[in-house]
């Protein structure tokens, strides 16, 4: 495991980047059904047992996931591009690549092309005093593969991770109001690296299947739906591909 040094210097995100995806191995089914009827077991409609609370953050977080599906560039503004910024970025192990030329920005700095594949162990937890560990994909055996130009749900994955070189360590504390999503998401993705398959999805809609489970199936993840807080993202880009020139 990596420790944060404290004496790295901390930066800020600049651009903005896009959208990305998980890869297809990652990817769960997200067709949703305009005409399903929820029930609970026992073939009995709901009768709001659920909390209320819950399904409310569920709802919101749902209506976030649509208005991502138009270009994240045609949302820029003045003022997104503050929330842009508000990321901040410590290096704990710096890589000894140089920046390739056909990555180099105009103006310098690091600009990875589109639909370029990021290969990468990543940590989530919180900024308690245990620094109390929400997920490692080391402790699941399986790397995160994100292609960037794409549509995940987390956008500012790419942000982040098009800051990096291969073989850089770095740590990303974000805040509250950028993670509205991110319990469900990250639900999927552990899904995956525990190997799991949630039917309930195909045959309803992604609220309802929520509801009927009386959350995400996992206590952290629904404490973080109802209380949002700010997260450490902590990064362990190892290969990075770029289309196009083999590597």
């Amino acid at each position: 495991d990596h420790k944060v040094c404290d004496n790295q210097p901390t930066n800020l995100i600049m651009s903005p980047g896009s959208k990305t995806v998980i890869s297809k191995q990652t990817r769960a089914c997200e067709n949703l059904h305009q005409d399903c009827n929820h029930k609970h077991k026992g073939d009995r409609y709901c009768k709001g047992s659920c909390n209320p609370a819950l399904l409310q953050n569920l709802s919101t977080a749902i209506q976030n996931w649509k208005l991502r599906d138009k270009p994240l560039s045609h949302k820029i503004s003045p003022t997104t591009e503050c929330v842009l910024k508000n990321i901040e970025k410590r290096i704990i192990h710096g890589s000894v690549e140089k920046i390739p030329l056909d990555c180099q920005a105009c103006g310098g700095g690091l600009a990875y092309p589109k639909e370029t594949k990021f290969i990468f162990h990543y940590q989530v937890r919180k900024l308690d005093e245990d620094c109390t560990v929400i997920d490692d994909t080391r402790k699941y055996g399986k790397t995160m593969e994100l292609y960037s130009g794409k549509e995940f749900q987390l956008e500012f994955w790419e942000q982040c991770l098009g800051t990096m070189l291969p073989g850089e360590v770095s740590s990303f504390v974000v805040p509250a109001e950028r993670l509205a999503s991110f319990p469900a998401v990250n639900k999927k993705l552990r899904d995956y690296m525990l190997n799991k398959k949630d039917h309930s999805v195909k045959h309803c809609c992604g609220l309802m299947s929520l509801q009927e489970q009386g959350g995400l199936g996992y206590s952290d993840l629904d404490e973080l739906m109802m209380k949002p807080e700010p997260l450490e993202f902590i990064f362990d880009l190892f290969k990075v591909e770029i289309p196009g020139t083999g590597r």
